[in-house]
């Protein structure tokens, strides 16, 4: 069963919020679908004018995730959602979020295409990314090396006449 529809809202990160984004990366739900990044390059990221570093919260104020979208400078019109993590699975929060995400890349960033990659065998978030109405476009077959070996990504997107006619 779906979650109901939730309410949130983004703001920009500050440098306060970074111990929470360090603590929801290491999380152990969250760990083996997203690299965890240091104080400093999230820091730099929140800085960078090319980049959204944004805290999703509740409605409550709560801090119930993060996100970073990159204006693609070598891709004209092109906005990458580069991290998305929801600290509480399977809340609706996270569907809630990339609705925003995609209200800002597409109103706010005037993104023709918005694309993202996630780690082929995230069904969670893969999910979340198609009922969204993200569209796979390729594989990138064992790109990402970790401990354990290499790591196959799926590289979905969405283009903006795609997202106007799911708001219409």
């Amino acid at each position: 069963m779906r979650p109901p529809a939730r309410s949130i809202r983004v703001r920009p990160t500050s440098r306060d919020d970074v111990p929470f984004i360090l603590r929801a990366e290491q999380d152990p739900d969250t760990s083996p679908w997203i690299g965890a990044w240091t104080a400093e390059r999230h820091t730099a990221l929140i800085e960078e004018p090319s980049h959204r570093h944004l805290i999703v919260e509740n409605d409550t104020g709560d801090r119930v995730g993060y996100a970073l979208l990159a204006v693609l400078g070598n891709y004209p019109g092109s906005v990458e959602l580069a991290r998305m993590v929801i600290t509480e699975k399977g809340s609706g929060f996270g569907r809630a979020a990339v609705r925003e995400l995609q209200r800002i890349a597409f109103d706010g960033l005037d993104a023709h295409r918005l694309c993202l990659d996630l780690k082929q065998d995230n069904a969670r978030a893969r999910h979340v990314y198609e009922t969204a109405g993200f569209i796979v476009e390729g594989v990138f077959r064992e790109c990402v090396r970790t401990p354990d070996g290499y790591e196959t990504l799926v590289n979905m997107s969405m283009l903006e006449q795609e997202y106007r006619e799911r708001i219409s």
